[in-house]
């Protein structure tokens, strides 16, 4: 994993892909799992891959909505609803981090993204 977070870091998102994955396959249901996931829309994200990042950060949420990737997760989508230029959209996203995980520091920032 730190291998894929360096590579990420480095703006060599292929690179991690092939690492978080190889990892998924290695270590089915590994107590990871949640962070990988997370990483491979990331990494998508970075590759301005927007749609297939809200994606894999939808599936981030849908595996495991109780992680704490889980309301970064949501966040991430409004930034990709963002990205391509769909505003409304994020905003809707940002207000479900608030609601949601109230307290956490995603739904800080979706305070700030919705100012």
């Amino acid at each position: 994993l730190k291998l894929a977070k360096e590579h990420l870091a480095a703006g060599r998102e292929a690179a991690a892909e092939a690492v978080l994955n190889r990892i998924l396959t290695e270590f089915p249901r590994s107590s990871i799992e949640p962070e990988v996931r997370y990483r491979l829309a990331e990494a998508a994200f970075n590759s301005q891959q927007y749609a297939e990042s809200a994606r894999r950060f939808q599936d981030v949420l849908n595996r495991f909505p109780t992680s704490s990737f889980a309301s970064w997760s949501l966040l991430r989508q409004g930034e990709c609803f963002e990205a391509m230029g769909q505003k409304e959209n994020a905003a809707i996203f940002y207000n479900d981090v608030i609601a949601e995980y109230p307290k956490s520091k995603a739904a800080k920032e979706a305070k700030a993204k919705l100012k």
